[in-house]
């Protein structure tokens, strides 16, 4: 049963004194649902059905946006990314993820606190993780323009449970793979990539 399990991952990791699995609502982190999203952990088995075959590379940097408690960047700290950061809107969640992130002792880890529409820092990686954090597609289309007016490298968009995914082919990115998210039938994987244009890089 995998409520079971869920509740077992919660207990043991409050016995080694982590917080990555249980979720907060909205409203009592001072938002609305309209704003963000459920803060859920992503899937441990559709995160390695995704980097298994991934060619990540000591000079590459990821940012999980809307990384909540910080589950998927534990991950991708097993991976020789030169960078690995979050990115959460959330006081709250910042707080609990940078407890977790300390408790790794990983000097590459780096939660920031910033509005994702609002964020100037997206030229500091190439590939970016997005778990469905956004409850409409005008604010994940704002999130999207802002990495592409700022990159410096080619992107890669890692698209969990997308449901959105006009939103990229519309502003020019292109579809390198569909993975069937082996932990649930109802939800796909996209990860696109995108060249910098020469208007990015005039407006950095």
């Amino acid at each position: 049963m995998p409520w079971l399990k869920r509740r077992l991952r919660i207990t043991l990791e409050r016995i080694t004194g982590h917080d990555f699995s249980s979720t907060i609502p909205q409203n009592k982190l001072g938002f609305s649902s309209s704003e963000i999203n459920l803060g859920s952990p992503s899937d441990q088995r559709t995160l390695k059905e995704i980097f298994n075959n991934m060619n990540i590379t000591c000079s590459d940097r990821i940012l999980d946006i809307g990384c909540a408690k910080g589950f998927a960047i534990n991950y991708f700290l097993r991976f020789p990314f030169a960078k690995v950061a979050g990115l959460e809107i959330s006081e709250r969640l910042v707080s609990i993820c940078e407890n977790n992130l300390n408790r790794k002792g990983d000097p590459r880890a780096e939660v920031i606190l910033a509005d994702a529409t609002q964020f100037d820092g997206y030229g500091d990686y190439n590939y970016f993780y997005l778990y469905n954090p956004f409850p409409s597609r005008e604010i994940l289309e704002q999130v999207v323009l802002k990495i592409v007016l700022h990159a410096a490298d080619e992107i890669t968009i890692i698209y969990n449970n997308a449901l959105n995914s006009d939103v990229l082919t519309d502003i020019g990115f292109l579809l390198q793979k569909k993975i069937k998210d082996p932990a649930s039938i109802e939800k796909d994987v996209l990860i696109f990539s995108k060249k910098p244009t020469v208007a990015s890089h005039s407006d950095l």
